[in-house]
């Protein structure tokens, strides 16, 4: 029976989401929400440092077509204290703002909203793709009568199908790709080769140019140089299905605090870890929970010339001078703040051979090494001593390739896009 079952459901889901199919099923709904009076817009939230919607949540908000709600979700990926972390992270973020959201009463044991039923949303915007991201009520599978769209929080980077040819994506009314090589990768592995995307540059684009900004610098004195360390998680290779361990934590954590010790005076260093690190290194079974919570602490409390950072990153990056990492997100995201940039690699001959076009140029604009004498260098040289010999080639890929289609930004794309889908046909 359990085999028959497997069979029917498999051919239904096969048949439900044939390209033509599934367009007939979105043609419609988009249809009655053209009819509608007001549209309901839920932006799913995992954590501040992935939050890229603030110019079209701006923009909507301002509509009074469009009701517009920020669900707070922590990636349950996370342990559950560092999804509370999260929570109240995001709490303080949006209610600085004055940003309503729908909460998550996690630290007292309360499920997670089920927004189906409280808010009905006729669209919601993620910034993942993944089908175990999300708890159960907020991920995409639970909403699959409404209309789904995906801007990614970072840059795909990779030249591969896996990467433009999931579920999620094949669902989506609308995916807002950044560049004209994203979308003619989806043309080429998606299964609707493309046909929900629509390219509207880079949505944080405005953020990293515009601000707000605030000086979160520990030292003020701007002869003391900043540079921000931000080490992925994945420091396992057992610990994202296809995904290579490409965090370098586990040989950097002793180095960092020896080199601000070192450089002490010249520079300061913010320590700002990918949200998940901790989770990671709780689970390890060289570290656990109060080694971890301890390093993290030491940057926070006993570097004189260190911080630590677990927030939103836009005013960090603004204020610093270079960032050293192994953070494929942030590796085209520092293009943007035009200061030096140096991957922790011992070569880059595996990436590239896996990256577009675009992030194929991006490698080559940046400095990169594995060895202590590599990152001083990179330090003394570049950082301290001015000498920024790739910055013309960083310039020119943001020029080619990053800028804002048009001369509109992002936001304003997306935005005017589901005005045009959603305004009512004569």
């Amino acid at each position: 029976m359990f085999g028959i079952k497997t069979f029917i459901k498999s051919h239904f889901n096969r048949y439900f989401f044939y390209p033509h199919v599934w367009q007939k099923i979105l043609d419609k709904r988009v249809e009655t929400l053209r009819q509608k009076d007001c549209i309901t817009v839920a932006f799913v939230t995992m954590d501040v440092a992935m939050w890229k919607y603030q110019g079209l949540y701006d923009l909507l908000k301002k509509d009074r077509r469009f009701n517009t709600y920020i669900v707070l979700s922590p990636t349950v990926k996370f342990c559950r204290e560092e999804m509370a972390r999260e929570l109240q992270k995001m709490r303080e973020f949006f209610g600085q703002r004055a940003m309503p959201y729908v909460d998550w009463d996690l630290e007292h044991g309360a499920p997670p909203t089920d927004i189906l039923k409280t808010l009905n949303p006729d669209i919601l915007f993620y910034t993942q793709p993944g089908k175990k991201v999300f708890t159960s009520v907020h991920s995409f599978r639970h909403f699959r009568n409404k209309l789904l769209c995906y801007s990614p929080y970072g840059f795909y980077m990779h030249d591969k199908p896996s990467l433009y040819d999931r579920k999620f994506l094949n669902m989506a009314w609308k995916l807002y790709y950044f560049t004209d090589v994203q979308k003619s990768l989806a043309e080429k592995y998606a299964e609707r080769r493309g046909e929900n995307v629509i390219v509207s540059g880079y949505p944080p684009y405005e953020q990293y140019t515009n601000g707000p900004f605030s000086d979160v610098w520990k030292i003020k004195d701007k002869s003391v140089k900043r540079i921000v360390w931000a080490p992925h998680f994945t420091i396992s290779t057992s610990l994202m299905e296809g995904t290579r361990a490409r965090s370098h934590f586990l040989t950097m954590w002793e180095m960092m605090p020896k080199l601000a010790k070192k450089y002490e005076g010249m520079i300061q260093i913010a320590f700002k870890p990918h949200p998940r690190l901790l989770t990671e290194l709780y689970q390890h079974p060289d570290w656990g929970k109060e080694r971890a919570d301890n390093y993290y602490r030491m940057w926070q409390q006993h570097i004189d010339n260190g911080q630590l950072e677990t927030g939103e990153f836009v005013s960090l990056f603004h204020g610093s001078d270079a960032l050293i990492h192994d953070s494929s997100s942030f590796l085209i995201d520092y293009v943007y703040f035009d200061k030096p940039e140096f991957f922790l690699a011992d070569d880059l001959t595996s990436y590239k051979l896996e990256s577009d076009e675009v992030s194929l140029k991006v490698y080559n604009s940046v400095y990169y090494g594995l060895k202590e004498q590599e990152i001083c260098h990179f330090i003394e040289d570049v950082v301290i001593g001015g000498n920024d010999t790739m910055k013309e080639t960083r310039n020119a890929v943001l020029r080619q390739h990053l800028l804002p289609p048009g001369g509109k930004i992002a936001s304003q794309i997306i935005y005017e896009d589901l005005k045009r889908e959603l305004s009512p046909k004569s």
